[in-house]
């Protein structure tokens, strides 16, 4: 089938076409015989009705008139027709209906007529009694009374309902219909409102799509692109259609005129349908009607069908399109039936019970014209289309049509046909035990049809590029589809396609195989065409005057020649063409030896070289350093080089006189014995000049190696660049080294210098080694913690785009990519994979949470769905806390029921901050009012003072933002930390040295007054001069002495314990002037009680009492008294922190008489927004002094104190975290973990039914007896672990691994401290610390085969109703009721690995257990089984790991098609051909590593569960479990051949049985005998081995050691030896 144009196609060569065309011309009739044969047997079976003419009728009507339709209901027939009424008024229902009945029981010649009603069935009301309703006739004289211009139009039948339709007036819109209800073959009228439901189906059976301006392409002769396949525009005066993408050129494979030729692209409109190989266009020129056109793509063709404007619509099984006035099919074939209908509407489709034939109803209202094409699947053929005024079809499939003329008649012919059309959905059978019964006749003619399309394009002869793709895809199809076509009575008709299959997808790589290497040919033969052009070319215009010009030539012929004569063995290469080139090769290396020859015999043409050495010979007097003299050698060298290329050339020349050649040699020779002179003398003097350079010559480079070292020490600031620069300055003293050998006293200072720089370096490198290593782990633990984040972060996200997004474009996930990046940088390249590991594992876990949120969880992810039970998802991690319960301390695991009292000292004596939550706010202090006060006493007063409410209000933010352990909320605390600091501020500034409380204040007088006088007047004046300084150096710290000094003596005096503040303010009052400043509330106190007293008398008796007193003490508790009793008693709350201030003014008043401040302390702080016990509906009562008191003491004493008890918190908290282990409890779902279907499918719900016994389930049908244990088993390797691990992962719950080999047979207690070891201890504490957690827990006993049957006894009480076990936890026995809690047990084992008497499931603990083995097929699941071992290897091989990640289900289509050669499946991921091509290699691969895995599987669980007495051969102990598929699919690659694969599964395995020491050699013989790879020999010796077992455990059997085995042993011996003489003897009979 080679292509027609070979001037611009590739042509497969002549052999292998016909090679080709013989197989598939072959394959052709095979298949054409096959579907004959096929359709016969189908007709047997289903019967067959052949769309023939069977009679000719007359129907006749009482009057003269045009008939225009016929509906049949049951068993009459209703025709409709019009009368010409003239002056008649009355209209009766006969002057428009007559009822028939369709006769087929008449006798020969009389049958199948239509047949008036006799009268007395007309009478019975079997006439037009059937539509003779009183409504209806009044409706229908009404009809005719009012619309004098009606005519009846037709039938319709609308679902179950029958439309008559009459038209009004001559448009055809203009309609009434007349509705009945078809009901048991009778006609029941509805209405004449219906016209509504009257109409016409959608005349497309596609959708337009309409191509706009994205899909024009400007250039010279610009267009539009539908779809990339075929270009069309209406500029330039025509319509021109292109199938080039090339607006250079506005030439195409269609053309016709426009009107208007100056019209632009977007004049134009353009719509399109997309059919497959079909693209259905409408184009509309610029004021113009829509044009129609269809473009088959396949070969390239376009039709214009102007029909398409009425209706298009898509034939069955989308074989093409059908429209009024034809057909087209994606096969290319087209037909258009000349037709005087009109313009057709699509009316409807009828289909033939068989599928086989369908009836496509056009429909002309104006001309009242049917147009009835009938389309076969099966053929793809529509016949002569029926053009008819009325048709019917009866139940039989007789199709009754007729045609009525232009003049009115009472005889209106009917034709009448038999139609596959009958009337119901099943053809009756008479062999309905058939196969082809069976299959179903609808499903046989689709495949028929298929199967004929494909011989469609087996006649079509290479008509359009990729006709072997379609012939291989539409077989490849076929076979897919139907599973029945090798069966023996369907004609086993996939031999033949199997084989058209074959031969096509040959085709297919050979016409590859031809391009490429047609490709390459060209491509080899273009590039020495230009090689041989410039060759050439050069020639020309070479004008050889020199001999180089002739050497150089020549060389360069040759060399082309000798690549031209290399293009003969490639395939595909134009010979001439590469022949023609050679030849003129030899030409021109002809011509130019002759003209060297010529050039040659002349003595000067070797003058140069003459020239060239004397020159030489000259300069090498002349030159004095060696480095001159060095460089004429290389010169001199050359010169003799060109002289022997110049030799190899003269003695290939053909020159016909040998003397020529001869003479030319010598000549060249006497120039070699020059050169050899030159030479010699060189060498002498090197020798000479060079020991007088040599001492100035190791100065100058021992100095630049010097300087070399300490630029590189400089510049080394990676410890590899110190190895570097120091094998650089190694290799600079080993070349002087080299350079000097000749002087000893050199290579002494060499070694020593050598020495010097390796210990410079060698510290230079440590150093940075030390820096790298601190800066890598800085790195290291940065992304530890932002990977932490980014899990929490991408496990929260709702899709897949948004987690691909979050890891494409996070800040912080691009800053863990800059770590690795500078990691790498460090070569730390080990911290940076596992750095980038653990991103892609955050990655891949994100992607797997949500996979099993979308399809487990519910209710967000707080319900999780296993099987048909619903669970509660844990949402509290594992974490070790600190709680406050039963007036104690405990620590507390979260979720569960672990609760331990703590012991630290630390923490018990802060029993008061157990409650405080923040640092900065308890009982007494508000947070707002800390944040305010931290940033009073810490900023500048004065600056904070003058900003205004707003930029006070954002300082504050921006100090209270950067505080996170405060605890401040923006827009809450913030607001009032402002509010309470502008009032603190303020209060500071106004209320001057009354800052100081009152109490401070009158200590300080009591104090001042209580000095003698000389000790006052030393302290003014040192306090003076102090205040004088001050007043000029107001920073000055000189006098803070002073303040001391007063301190110390305050203490001594009054032991006082504020005494610094006392001194601070007697230093500030007194340092510049000699008042005290007293208190406005003070003033109105002593104001307040001097009137009492005055009032009630007593004033002079107060100051009898006072004069009575001895000193300044008993007179200042005199006054203080008195003061104190009037407030008191006056109910003077608010003054009574100023009795002290007061009882100072009394005593001393002259000194603060004008110094008083009438400034309160106190304002009332309004509109607060946080909450506090010291703010009372958004107020808050301010004190000066109360606040700063409290504050002061809450920073000072408070605040240390809890950070004080958090660090111990913290510090025990991870202690016993570390302790306890908690991380290896939290449960991590592996990266390689794959839910595949046999876990959503099988694991899951077995699973679930046993965990809502263990932990109940959410909603109505929650267990409360909890009971059960969940027992897994299974060879190593199929994922017992990980599979729970995951399910307590996704469950949030612990999952507490105990390990069985570490526990051991010996143990038989729960009891930790009946341990042997360590290692046993540890796994007992981690059980008893389960049992202690007892909420929300998996235990895990993994490995029980290694355990004690007694030990494991233990939990079955645990395991029924009483979910009761005996534990003990730090040494004390407990009693664990796990009754209502989430507490679930699950054990695993491997029953194979160990010898029965050891692994012991105790029976009543079996009994309570659900158990399930996962390395054999539980139920009906094999084929979930065996995909589950590729789904969980998809991990293990990049290039699945690259398909599962762009689209796991395309996992599954590859799979489908690679095993079932389902090549219609559709990818979802965008994938290119070539990483298709790589799926599928890979995959045919696993599947055949798979098969073999299963294999082992298989024989290895029936090995092991056989019992060794009844043991024919060796067991068998290489296994093929998940692990071993993961390690196997690891290394498969897409090139991989069969061989290799082969070779690859037998390397595993023998690696496998090396383990197995003894056993290894039976173990791979056995291997090799199911995988059928066994050789005749190892056959042999496997048979041996099996006879040798056989015999070995017959003896065993009788005990190996007593007398009755031996001697049983030597008869049998005896046995075999008479076996053997035998067959010896029967051999030699028988010749």
């Amino acid at each position: 089938m080679a292509e027609k144009d070979t001037s611009n196609t590739t042509q497969l060569d002549s052999g292998t076409y016909e090679i080709i065309q013989s197989r598939l011309l072959k394959q052709k009739n095979d298949l054409q015989q096959r579907l004959a044969a096929l359709n016969d047997e189908r007709k047997k079976v289903f019967g067959s009705l052949e769309t023939r003419l069977i009679a000719n009728d007359r129907v006749n009507t009482e009057n003269n008139c045009i008939a225009r339709d016929i509906v049949t209901i049951g068993n009459y027939s209703l025709f409709g027709y019009n009368v010409h009424f003239g002056l008649r008024t009355e209209i009766k229902l006969s002057d428009v209906f007559n009822v028939y009945e369709f006769d087929r029981d008449g006798e020969a010649g009389d049958a199948l007529r239509f047949r008036d009603l006799p009268a007395g069935r007309q009478e019975a009301g079997q006439g037009l009694e059937i539509i003779s309703d009183p409504i209806f006739q009044t409706d229908f004289e009404n009809l005719y009374k009012y619309y004098r211009n009606t005519i009846f139009s037709k039938f319709a039948i609308v679902g179950n309902y029958l439309h008559m339709v009459f038209q009004l007036s001559d448009s055809v819109t203009d309609i009434k219909t007349f509705k009945w209800l078809i009901k048991e073959n009778e006609l029941q009228y509805i209405d004449n409102r219906s016209e509504h439901e009257y109409r016409f189906p959608p005349q497309y059976g596609f959708q337009w799509k309409e191509a706009g301006r994205d899909n024009q392409r400007s250039g010279r002769h610009g267009h539009v692109s539908i779809l990339d396949k075929v270009f069309v525009e209406t500029i330039g005066g025509d319509l021109t259609i292109k199938v080039e993408d090339n607006t250079d050129d506005g030439q195409g494979i269609y053309r016709e005129d426009v009107e208007h030729r100056d019209q632009t692209l977007d004049d134009g409109q353009y719509r399109y349908a997309d059919l497959g190989n079909l693209i259905i266009l409408e184009i509309k020129p610029f004021q113009e009607e829509p044009r129609y056109f269809v473009y088959n793509h396949k070969i390239k063709e376009v039709q214009k069908i102007d029909s398409i404007a009425q209706a298009a619509v898509l034939l069955p099984d989308e074989q093409g399109i059908i429209f009024p006035s034809g057909y087209y099919l994606q096969t290319g074939e087209y037909n258009v039936f000349p037709s005087d209908a009109g313009k057709l509407k699509f009316e409807q489709k009828i289909a033939s019970p068989n599928g086989e034939d369908h009836l496509y109803v056009f429909y002309n209202a104006a001309q009242g014209l049917y147009a009835l094409m009938s389309y076969n699947v099966i053929d793809q053929t529509v016949k002569t289309p029926i053009i008819c005024s009325g048709f019917t079809i009866l139940e039989r499939g007789e199709l009754c049509y007729f045609r009525a003329g232009e003049e009115q008649t009472k005889h209106h012919i009917m034709q009448i046909w038999q139609t596959p059309y009958l009337k119901g959905d099943i053809m009756p059978s008479e062999h309905q035990d058939t196969m082809l019964y069976k299959i179903g006749n609808k499903d046989i003619v689709k495949a028929m049809a298929e199967a004929n399309e494909l011989l469609t394009l087996l006649n079509k002869e290479d008509s359009y590029a990729g006709l072997y793709d379609d012939i291989a895809r539409t077989s490849k199809d076929i076979l897919d589809a139907y599973y029945w076509l090798s069966e023996d009575e369907t004609q086993q008709i996939n031999i033949p396609l199997l084989e058209i299959n074959k031969a096509s997808n040959a085709a297919i790589d050979e016409f590859e195989k031809v391009k490429q290497m047609r490709k390459q040919a060209a491509a080899d033969t273009k590039d020495i065409s230009k090689k041989a052009e410039a060759l050439f070319s050069k020639v020309k215009s070479t004008s050889f005057k020199s001999i180089n010009d002739f050497v150089e030539l020549l060389t360069q012929l040759r060399s082309l020649r000798g690549e031209a004569i290399g293009l003969y063995e490639i395939r595909y290469v134009d010979t001439d063409f590469i022949k023609g080139i050679e030849e003129q090769i030899v030409e021109q290396n002809e011509v130019i030896s002759r003209r060297a020859v010529t050039f040659l015999l002349d003595d000067k043409a070797l003058a140069p070289y003459h020239d060239a050495v004397a020159q030489k010979q000259k300069a090498l007097d002349d030159t004095k350093k060696v480095i001159g003299i060095k460089n004429l050698e290389k010169e001199v060298n050359q010169i003799a080089e060109d002289l022997e290329l110049l030799i190899e050339i003269v003695s290939n020349l053909d020159i016909e006189d040998t003397s020529h050649s001869t003479k030319i040699i010598e000549n060249i020779s006497l120039i070699f014995a020059t050169i050899n002179q030159v030479k010699a003398a060189i060498k002498n003097k090197i020798k000479t000049v060079g020991k007088k350079e040599a001492q100035a010559d190791f100065a100058a480079q021992l100095k630049l190696i010097d300087q070399s070292i300490i630029n590189y020490l400089d510049i080394a600031n990676t410890p590899e660049k110190c190895d570097e620069f120091l094998t650089k300055i190694s290799i600079q003293l080993e070349e002087l080294e080299g350079k000097f050998a000749d002087y000893d006293e050199y290579i002494t200072e060499i070694i020593a210098k050598r020495e010097e720089v390796y210990a410079a370096f060698d510290n230079r490198k440590s150093s940075l080694v030390e820096a790298r290593n601190k800066k890598a782990i800085s790195y290291q633990n940065a992304a530890e913690r932002i990977i932490k984040g980014v899990q929490k972060r991408a496990q929260s996200l709702d899709s897949i785009t948004e987690i691909n997004g979050y890891f494409a474009s996070d800040l912080m996930i691009n800053k863990v990519r800059d770590i690795v990046a500078q990691l790498k940088e460090l070569d730390d390249a080990g911290k940076a994979e596992a750095i980038e590991t653990a991103l892609k594992v955050a990655r891949e876990d994100a992607l797997r949470k949500l996979k099993d949120k979308n399809e487990l969880y519910e209710d967000g992810d707080n319900i999780i769905k296993l099987g048909k039970h619903k669970f509660g998802v844990n949402k509290q991690q594992l974490d070790l806390t600190i709680v406050f319960k039963d007036n104690a301390l405990f620590y507390h695991l979260t979720g569960t029921d672990f609760y331990q009292e703590l012991h630290n000292e630390i923490l018990t004596q802060s029993k008061g901050i157990w409650n405080q939550e923040l640092v900065s706010e308890n009982a007494q202090v508000y947070r707002s009012a800390y944040l305010a006060y931290s940033i009073f006493k810490n900023g500048d007063k004065e600056v904070l003072r003058m900003m205004s409410p707003a930029d006070l209000l954002v300082h504050v933010q921006e100090i209270a933002g950067g505080n996170y352990s405060g605890g401040y909320v923006k827009g809450v605390h913030d607001h009032d930390a402002a509010q309470i600091l502008s009032v603190l501020l303020h209060k500071d500034h106004d209320l001057g040295l009354l800052t100081y409380a009152p109490q401070v204040r009158a200590q300080a007088q009591f104090f001042w007054n209580s000095l003698d006088d000389q000790r006052r007047l030393h302290l003014n004046r040192t306090l003076k001069s102090a205040g004088e300084v001050l007043s000029v150096f107001p920073d000055s710290k000189e006098y803070n002495f002073i303040i001391d000094e007063l301190t110390e003596e305050i203490f001594n005096v009054s032991k006082l314990i504020d005494n610094l503040s006392v001194a601070r303010y007697l230093f500030d009052e007194l340092k510049d002037n000699d008042h005290f400043t007293v208190s406005h509330s003070a003033i109105q106190l002593k104001e307040a009680f001097e009137k009492k007293i005055k009032a009630q008398n007593a004033d002079l008796k107060f100051k009898k009492s006072l004069e009575t007193c001895d000193n300044e003490k008993d007179k200042i508790e005199l006054v203080r008294h008195w003061v104190s009793a009037f407030a008191k008693a006056n109910s003077k709350q608010a003054l009574l922190p100023y009795i002290d201030e007061c009882v100072a003014n009394i005593l001393y008043g002259e000194l603060t008489a004008d110094k008083t401040v009438a400034v309160s302390p106190e304002e009332t702080i309004q509109n607060l927004k946080g909450a506090h016990a010291t703010i009372e509906e958004g107020t808050f009562q301010f004190n000066y002094h109360d606040f700063v008191a409290t504050l002061e003491h809450f920073t000072t004493i408070k605040v240390p104190a809890y950070e004080t008890f958090r660090a111990a918190k913290h510090q025990v908290t991870e202690e016993l975290k570390e302790s306890l282990r908690l991380e290896e409890f939290k449960p991590r779902v592996l990266s390689s973990f794959v839910r595949n279907k046999l876990i959503d499918q099988v694991y899951f719900p077995l699973i679930g039914d046993n965990l809502a016994k263990q932990l109940g389930t959410v909603g109505d049908t929650k267990r409360t007896d909890r009971m059960g244990l969940l027992l897994l088993i299974s060879p190593p390797g199929y994922g017992k672990t990980t599979l729970m691990e995951y399910m307590a992962n996704r469950l949030g719950l612990i999952f507490m691994k105990i390990n069985g080999p570490a526990i051991g047979h010996d143990i038989t207690s729960v009891d930790p401290e009946a341990a042997s070891n360590a290692a046993t201890r540890e796994e007992l504490k981690k059980l008893n610390l389960a049992f202690e957690m007892g909420d929300n827990v998996m235990l895990y006993l993994d490995d029980i085969q290694h355990c004690n049957p007694e030990f494991l006894q233990k939990f079955i009480s645990l395991s029924d109703g009483t979910r009761k076990i005996e534990g003990v936890f730090n040494g004390k026995p407990k009693t664990y009721d796990l009754r209502s809690k989430k507490f679930c047990i699950i054990m695993a084992g491997n029953p194979y690995t160990e010898s029965g008497d050891k692994f012991q499931i105790p029976d009543m603990l079996a009994n309570r257990a659900d158990i399930y083995n996962l390395g054999d097929i539980i139920g009906d699941t094999a084929h979930l089984f065996e995909l589950s071992l590729i789904e969980n290897a998809l991990t293990s091989n990049p290039v699945l790991q690259q398909l599962s990640n762009k689209h796991f289900d395309d996992v599954y289509a590859l799979i489908d098609r690679v095993q079932n050669g389902a090549s219609d499946n559709e990818l979802k991921g965008n994938h290119s051909n070539q990483e298709i091509a790589d799926y599928v290699a890979v995959i045919e691969k696993v599947l055949k590593i798979r098969d073999t895995v299963l294999k082992v599987n298989e024989t290895y669980i029936a090995s092991a569960g056989m019992e060794d007495t009844y043991r024919t051969e060796p067991s068998f102990k290489l296994q093929g479990s998940y692990r071993d598929m993961n390690k196997l699919v690891a290394k498969v690659v897409p090139i991989m051949d069969d061989k290799e694969l082969q070779t690859l599964l037998l390397s595993h395995y023998e690696s496998e049985s090396q383990t197995l020491t003894s056993a290894a050699e039976a173990n791979l013989l056995k291997y090799k005998e199911l995988v059928n790879t066994i050789t005749p020999e190892e056959q042999q010796r496997w048979e041996n081995i099996k006879k040798i077992f056989a015999k070995n455990n017959k003896l065993n059997g009788l005990g190996g050691q007593n007398q009755m085995s031996q001697v049983l042993s030597q008869m049998m011996d005896f046995t075999e030896n008479l076996e053997g003489i035998k067959e010896v003897l029967r051999k030699g009979l028988s010749k």
